[in-house]
């Protein structure tokens, strides 16, 4: 939830043929519930459709995408961990990823959502006093940064540095190129 953070949810009954909470247990979903804290779990007992995301479940790449998201999202926090930045990032992906699948799209949520989580990376700007042009991803550090020596890092193209830096600097909205990774 944005406001409670990752929690363990139980749809009791949700499988009965007349269960009015059928609906609301859906993936990708977003809701409006009323629930109650148990030990281990939070029970729903009512709640409204906010946001289906029905497009995603008629496009399987799309769908596929979501998936990929929600389940990067599970594995990257703490039952109660509250991220709300992560919150928003996801509800806006899925949104765009009804518009159509997009690379782009998928590659600018899991390096804004790095970023979210604390790890993101840092990118040295060029001294005037290094000649070398060549640019370098250290992967110990995550700092990108000119004139390491030969096997501390790995090259990166300026290309690839500028889309990293076009998706950390723009909205979602603003992305480069649909599918340009």
């Amino acid at each position: 939830t944005r406001d409670r953070g990752k929690l363990a949810v139980m749809a009791k009954g949700a499988l009965r043929a007349k269960s009015s909470i059928l609906s609301l247990s859906q993936p990708m979903l977003e809701g409006d519930y009323l629930f109650s804290m148990g030990k281990t779990f939070a029970y729903i007992h009512e709640g409204k459709i906010i946001k289906d995301h029905y497009k995603l479940k008629n496009d399987f790449r799309a769908m596929v995408a979501g998936t990929f998201i929600l389940e990067v999202l599970d594995k990257s926090l703490e039952y109660g961990q509250v991220n709300t930045k992560m919150y928003d990032l996801v509800d806006k992906t899925l949104s765009q990823l009804e518009e159509g699948f997009s690379k782009t799209l998928i590659n600018a949520f899991l390096i804004k959502g790095l970023t979210f989580l604390g790890y993101r990376p840092m990118i040295g700007k060029k001294s005037k006093f290094i000649g070398n042009s060549t640019r370098y991803f250290d992967p110990k550090s995550g700092i990108i940064e000119y004139g390491l020596k030969a096997g501390k890092g790995r090259i990166i193209q300026e290309e690839d540095l500028d889309y990293i830096e076009k998706i950390l600097y723009n909205p979602l909205d603003d992305l480069p190129g649909p599918n340009t990774c």
